[in-house]
């Protein structure tokens, strides 16, 4: 006998809320949750996006978030990757603008690779 089929849209799976436990969560827009107890938000999306630590001397340079989820906290500078553009060079668009710098070209110690699936 087989079984019924699962729901897998976490829009459907998720009840409870992970930040304080409440029953209840809504569906706030076309891919997130709210919780009306707490006011927790958990965005549902898969994107590719980039991050990294600026180095001034012996001090880290931070970001404070301009937009939700999180406005006004401390972040590392980063941010989602388009569509086509290389992972370094997003990580040095979102750098020169978390600095206001004019350079595009940041230092990298470690770069993905450029090809990750190889045809046998």
């Amino acid at each position: 006998m087989t079984q019924p089929a699962k729901p897998t849209d976490p829009l459907q799976l998720f009840r409870f809320c992970p930040q304080c436990g409440q029953e209840g969560l809504q569906v706030r827009q076309v891919r997130s949750l709210n919780c009306p107890a707490c006011g927790f938000r958990y965005f549902i999306n898969s994107a590719t996006a980039v991050g990294g630590f600026i180095f001034h001397g012996d001090k880290i340079i931070v970001a404070v978030r301009g937009e939700e989820p999180q406005k006004g906290k401390l972040d590392l500078p980063g941010g989602f990757v388009e569509f086509d553009e290389a992972a370094d060079e997003a990580c040095g668009g979102k750098f020169s603008r978390s600095c206001k710098s004019k350079s595009r070209t940041w230092p990298t110690w470690a770069r993905p690779p450029t090809n990750i699936c190889s045809p046998a």
